[in-house]
Protein backbone atom coordinates (compact mmCIF):
# COMPACT_ATOMS: atom_id res chain seq x y z
CA UNK A 1 0.00 0.00 0.00
CA UNK A 2 1.21 3.38 -0.57
CA UNK A 3 -0.70 6.19 1.13
CA UNK A 4 0.57 9.60 -1.14
CA UNK A 5 -0.70 12.82 -1.40
CA UNK A 6 -3.53 15.28 -0.06
CA UNK A 7 -6.96 14.02 1.22
CA UNK A 8 -9.36 14.14 -1.93
CA UNK A 9 -11.51 16.44 -1.20
CA UNK A 10 -14.96 16.05 0.81
CA UNK A 11 -13.39 12.75 2.34
CA UNK A 12 -13.18 12.46 6.01
CA UNK A 13 -9.84 12.83 8.37
CA UNK A 14 -9.79 9.13 8.68
CA UNK A 15 -10.09 8.21 5.34
CA UNK A 16 -7.11 7.08 4.78
CA UNK A 17 -6.79 5.21 7.88
CA UNK A 18 -10.21 3.14 6.99
CA UNK A 19 -8.58 2.14 3.76
CA UNK A 20 -5.58 1.03 5.45
CA UNK A 21 -8.02 -0.96 8.14
CA UNK A 22 -9.82 -2.52 5.10
CA UNK A 23 -7.11 -3.89 2.92
CA UNK A 24 -3.91 -4.28 5.29
CA UNK A 25 -2.92 -7.43 6.46
CA UNK A 26 0.40 -9.33 8.35
CA UNK A 27 1.93 -9.32 5.25
CA UNK A 28 1.49 -5.87 4.11
CA UNK A 29 4.20 -3.51 2.98
CA UNK A 30 3.01 -0.21 3.67
CA UNK A 31 4.81 3.38 2.49
CA UNK A 32 3.03 6.86 3.59
CA UNK A 33 3.99 9.68 1.67
CA UNK A 34 1.39 11.89 2.93
CA UNK A 35 0.86 14.08 5.92
CA UNK A 36 -2.65 14.38 5.44
CA UNK A 37 -4.97 12.16 8.37
CA UNK A 38 -1.40 11.35 10.24
CA UNK A 39 -3.68 11.03 13.56
CA UNK A 40 -6.17 9.02 12.91
CA UNK A 41 -4.03 6.53 10.56
CA UNK A 42 -1.57 6.33 13.07
CA UNK A 43 -4.25 5.29 15.25
CA UNK A 44 -5.59 2.64 13.03
CA UNK A 45 -2.17 0.76 12.26
CA UNK A 46 -1.15 0.86 16.19
CA UNK A 47 -4.44 -0.76 16.90
CA UNK A 48 -4.29 -3.43 14.35
CA UNK A 49 -2.91 -6.57 16.14
CA UNK A 50 -1.25 -8.05 12.62
CA UNK A 51 0.33 -5.55 10.40
CA UNK A 52 3.34 -5.94 8.85
CA UNK A 53 5.96 -3.24 8.20
CA UNK A 54 5.23 0.57 7.56
CA UNK A 55 7.56 3.29 6.47
CA UNK A 56 6.86 6.95 6.99
CA UNK A 57 8.36 8.69 3.90
CA UNK A 58 8.48 12.58 4.94
CA UNK A 59 10.95 15.59 3.31
CA UNK A 60 13.03 17.30 6.12
CA UNK A 61 10.91 20.54 5.95
CA UNK A 62 7.69 18.86 6.34
CA UNK A 63 9.02 17.02 9.18
CA UNK A 64 10.33 19.79 11.05
CA UNK A 65 6.61 21.72 10.67
CA UNK A 66 4.44 18.89 11.81
CA UNK A 67 7.02 18.89 14.30
CA UNK A 68 6.79 22.45 15.08
CA UNK A 69 11.01 22.93 15.13
CA UNK A 70 12.48 26.13 12.60
CA UNK A 71 14.55 24.81 9.80
CA UNK A 72 17.04 27.27 9.61
CA UNK A 73 18.78 26.42 6.31
CA UNK A 74 17.32 26.74 3.18
CA UNK A 75 16.27 23.96 0.57
CA UNK A 76 20.10 24.29 -0.67
CA UNK A 77 21.94 24.14 2.58
CA UNK A 78 19.75 20.86 4.02
CA UNK A 79 18.63 20.46 7.17
CA UNK A 80 21.51 20.33 10.24
CA UNK A 81 21.78 17.26 12.41
CA UNK A 82 20.67 18.84 15.42
CA UNK A 83 17.47 20.01 13.45
CA UNK A 84 16.66 16.47 12.10
CA UNK A 85 16.89 15.15 15.48
CA UNK A 86 14.91 17.34 17.26
CA UNK A 87 12.42 17.43 14.29
CA UNK A 88 12.25 13.26 14.67
CA UNK A 89 11.56 13.87 18.53
CA UNK A 90 9.03 16.22 18.28
CA UNK A 91 7.19 14.38 15.41
CA UNK A 92 6.56 11.28 17.66
CA UNK A 93 6.03 13.22 20.97
CA UNK A 94 3.24 14.97 18.74
CA UNK A 95 2.02 11.68 17.33
CA UNK A 96 3.07 9.20 20.06
CA UNK A 97 2.27 6.50 21.57
CA UNK A 98 0.87 5.24 18.23
CA UNK A 99 3.31 6.76 15.83
CA UNK A 100 6.17 4.48 17.55
CA UNK A 101 3.80 1.96 18.29
CA UNK A 102 2.86 1.65 14.28
CA UNK A 103 6.19 2.66 12.50
CA UNK A 104 8.87 0.23 11.06
CA UNK A 105 10.83 3.39 10.06
CA UNK A 106 11.03 7.44 9.11
CA UNK A 107 12.72 8.13 5.88
CA UNK A 108 13.57 11.26 5.89
CA UNK A 109 14.33 13.17 2.31
CA UNK A 110 16.68 16.12 1.87
CA UNK A 111 16.73 17.06 -2.04
CA UNK A 112 19.79 16.69 -3.09
CA UNK A 113 21.38 16.55 0.08
CA UNK A 114 21.33 12.87 1.85
CA UNK A 115 18.35 11.29 2.92
CA UNK A 116 18.15 9.53 7.03
CA UNK A 117 16.57 6.30 7.81
CA UNK A 118 15.75 6.02 11.29
CA UNK A 119 14.78 2.52 11.98
CA UNK A 120 12.84 1.33 14.94
CA UNK A 121 14.27 -1.30 17.13
CA UNK A 122 11.99 -0.96 19.55
CA UNK A 123 9.45 1.42 21.45
CA UNK A 124 12.72 2.72 22.73
CA UNK A 125 15.41 2.87 20.46
CA UNK A 126 16.05 3.97 17.01
CA UNK A 127 18.83 3.84 14.75
CA UNK A 128 19.82 6.48 12.17
CA UNK A 129 21.45 5.96 9.16
CA UNK A 130 22.75 8.32 6.44
CA UNK A 131 21.86 7.65 2.82
CA UNK A 132 23.70 9.01 0.24
CA UNK A 133 21.89 10.66 -2.89
CA UNK A 134 24.01 10.83 -6.14
CA UNK A 135 25.48 13.32 -7.92
CA UNK A 136 23.65 14.64 -10.94
CA UNK A 137 25.59 16.64 -14.26
CA UNK A 138 25.71 20.05 -14.06
CA UNK A 139 25.66 20.69 -17.17
CA UNK A 140 22.01 19.23 -17.81
CA UNK A 141 18.92 20.99 -17.45
CA UNK A 142 17.08 19.26 -14.21
CA UNK A 143 13.29 18.64 -13.64
CA UNK A 144 13.01 17.98 -9.83
CA UNK A 145 8.90 18.13 -9.91
CA UNK A 146 7.45 15.11 -8.91
CA UNK A 147 10.93 13.37 -8.19
CA UNK A 148 9.70 12.95 -4.75
CA UNK A 149 7.26 10.31 -5.98
CA UNK A 150 9.58 8.70 -8.23
CA UNK A 151 11.44 8.29 -4.86
CA UNK A 152 8.27 6.64 -2.76
CA UNK A 153 7.57 4.79 -6.09
CA UNK A 154 11.07 3.56 -6.18
CA UNK A 155 11.58 2.67 -2.71
CA UNK A 156 8.39 0.94 -2.46
CA UNK A 157 9.19 -1.53 -5.76
CA UNK A 158 12.40 -2.02 -4.27
CA UNK A 159 11.10 -3.26 -0.79
CA UNK A 160 8.30 -5.54 -2.21
CA UNK A 161 10.88 -6.99 -4.76
CA UNK A 162 13.33 -7.58 -1.89
CA UNK A 163 10.53 -9.21 0.45
CA UNK A 164 9.21 -11.23 -1.69
CA UNK A 165 12.51 -12.69 -3.09
CA UNK A 166 13.58 -13.54 -0.06
CA UNK A 167 10.36 -15.66 1.26
CA UNK A 168 11.10 -17.52 -2.17
CA UNK A 169 8.61 -15.53 -4.33
CA UNK A 170 8.94 -14.36 -7.86
CA UNK A 171 11.13 -10.70 -8.68
CA UNK A 172 8.71 -7.90 -9.58
CA UNK A 173 11.33 -5.94 -11.35
CA UNK A 174 13.74 -6.69 -14.23
CA UNK A 175 16.68 -9.05 -14.15
CA UNK A 176 18.99 -6.07 -14.21
CA UNK A 177 17.32 -4.11 -11.39
CA UNK A 178 17.01 -7.31 -9.33
CA UNK A 179 20.68 -8.12 -9.98
CA UNK A 180 21.33 -4.36 -8.69
CA UNK A 181 19.71 -4.67 -6.19
CA UNK A 182 21.08 -8.00 -4.44
CA UNK A 183 24.92 -6.79 -4.88
CA UNK A 184 24.07 -3.87 -2.90
CA UNK A 185 22.03 -5.92 -0.19
CA UNK A 186 25.29 -8.35 0.11
CA UNK A 187 27.23 -5.37 0.18
CA UNK A 188 25.96 -2.58 3.13
CA UNK A 189 27.30 -3.29 6.33
CA UNK A 190 23.61 -3.43 7.66
CA UNK A 191 22.99 -6.92 6.00
CA UNK A 192 23.34 -8.33 9.48
CA UNK A 193 20.00 -7.35 10.42
CA UNK A 194 17.84 -8.19 7.13
CA UNK A 195 15.10 -5.76 8.29
CA UNK A 196 17.57 -2.73 8.07
CA UNK A 197 18.92 -4.09 5.15
CA UNK A 198 15.93 -3.98 2.99
CA UNK A 199 15.07 -1.12 4.18
CA UNK A 200 18.38 0.99 2.93
CA UNK A 201 18.68 -1.12 0.12
CA UNK A 202 15.17 -0.15 -1.06
CA UNK A 203 15.64 3.96 0.27
CA UNK A 204 19.03 3.73 -1.81
CA UNK A 205 17.28 2.62 -4.89
CA UNK A 206 14.28 5.30 -4.38
CA UNK A 207 16.23 8.33 -4.39
CA UNK A 208 18.12 6.91 -7.63
CA UNK A 209 14.80 6.74 -9.01
CA UNK A 210 13.96 10.29 -7.70
CA UNK A 211 17.36 11.33 -9.24
CA UNK A 212 16.91 9.74 -12.65
CA UNK A 213 13.34 11.22 -12.80
CA UNK A 214 15.22 15.11 -12.47
CA UNK A 215 17.13 14.01 -16.26
CA UNK A 216 13.65 13.57 -17.76
CA UNK A 217 11.24 16.75 -18.84
CA UNK A 218 8.09 14.71 -17.96
CA UNK A 219 7.16 14.42 -13.90
CA UNK A 220 8.07 11.35 -12.17
CA UNK A 221 9.29 9.72 -15.11
CA UNK A 222 12.65 7.44 -15.46
CA UNK A 223 14.56 5.38 -17.31
CA UNK A 224 15.58 2.48 -15.64
CA UNK A 225 19.23 2.65 -17.43
CA UNK A 226 19.36 5.99 -15.68
CA UNK A 227 18.34 4.19 -12.14
CA UNK A 228 21.39 1.69 -13.00
CA UNK A 229 23.92 4.01 -13.38
CA UNK A 230 23.04 6.02 -10.11
CA UNK A 231 21.97 3.62 -7.70
CA UNK A 232 24.88 2.30 -5.59
CA UNK A 233 27.14 5.06 -6.20
CA UNK A 234 27.46 5.69 -2.02
CA UNK A 235 26.77 3.23 0.81
CA UNK A 236 24.66 4.06 3.15
CA UNK A 237 25.76 4.47 7.13
CA UNK A 238 25.16 4.00 10.30
CA UNK A 239 25.18 7.46 12.51
CA UNK A 240 24.45 6.57 15.95
CA UNK A 241 21.33 4.67 18.13
CA UNK A 242 18.96 7.27 20.15
CA UNK A 243 16.77 6.51 22.71
CA UNK A 244 13.16 7.95 22.00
Amino acid sequence: ICIMGSMPPGCADSTYAEIYERISGPDTLCEIDSVAGLEPLFKAMADKEERGQIIFKVNASELCKLAGVKKSNNEVDGISREELLAAISGFLARYSPDAVQALTAIAVTDGRHPAHLAIFEDEKVFHMYKVPVSSLPTDRILFPIGAGDAVAAGTLAAWQCLVQTTKGGSACLSSELQAALQSHIEGIEAAKDPTAASLLTALSFGLACGSASCLEEENSVLQSSEVLNLFGKGKPALLSSYPI
